[in-house]
């Protein structure tokens, strides 16, 4: 839901942007420290350091969001930056995961819901770009949904209420679910390219 808001968000970014490339930052460089932000997040949930854990998310999370618009106004996106990009993402949620999973904050059983609706919802995104109908971000739950709620009920553990295993339990169902739908959505992209590439083959003399 929240990802539906990205162009919106990213002309809003736009100072940020210009003031990142004054400095010499590039997107890649973002990506990377996205990424080592997400993993020392991760250990802090393991280790029940809450407020450092919600500290290295948030960060985390905004710097992911500048890495793609600071790329595409310096006119530097590329194949192995996308790669870059998707793969540190999801090495990026497995991390956060990981560390919530073995905190012993949230039951096993919901925590591996959770793990698994994220990485299906995005390796659907993904697989839509890959099949050549591009990355599809649309559904129930996406990346900024789920750094939303996580925020929100980490900050509510650290007041005293146990709200992280709730929090996780819908992020696998809305995982869950966002992948089928993201999956009936790349379905029917997938139709209507093959009924567009057959009416030019019938136009070919």
């Amino acid at each position: 839901m929240l990802d539906e808001l990205r162009q919106s968000f990213e002309r809003r970014t736009v100072p940020v942007i210009v003031i990142l490339n004054w400095a010499g930052v590039t997107p890649n460089k973002l990506s990377a420290l996205a990424l080592v932000l997400a993993i020392l997040s991760g250990l802090n949930y393991y280790s029940s350091r809450l407020g450092f854990a919600l500290t290295f998310l948030i960060i985390s999370a905004l710097l992911d969001a500048l890495d793609g618009p600071l790329a595409r106004m310096l006119n530097k996106a590329s194949l192995r930056g996308d790669l870059i990009d998707h793969a540190f993402d999801r090495f990026a949620d497995a991390a956060v995961m990981a560390g919530i999973i073995l905190s012993g904050l949230v039951s096993y059983e919901v925590g591996l819901l959770a793990l698994i609706g994220t990485m299906l919802t995005s390796y659907m995104g993904t697989q839509a770009q890959a099949l050549g109908v591009g990355r599809v971000y649309g559904g129930l739950s996406g990346r900024a949904d789920r750094v939303a709620i996580l925020t929100t009920a980490t900050f509510m553990q650290i007041l005293g209420y146990s709200a992280l295993n709730f929090a996780m339990l819908v992020l696998g169902i809305l995982g869950v679910a966002t992948t089928v739908q993201r999956f009936i959505i790349v379905y029917e992209m997938l139709g209507d390219v093959s009924e567009e590439r057959e009416e030019v083959v019938r136009k070919v003399p």
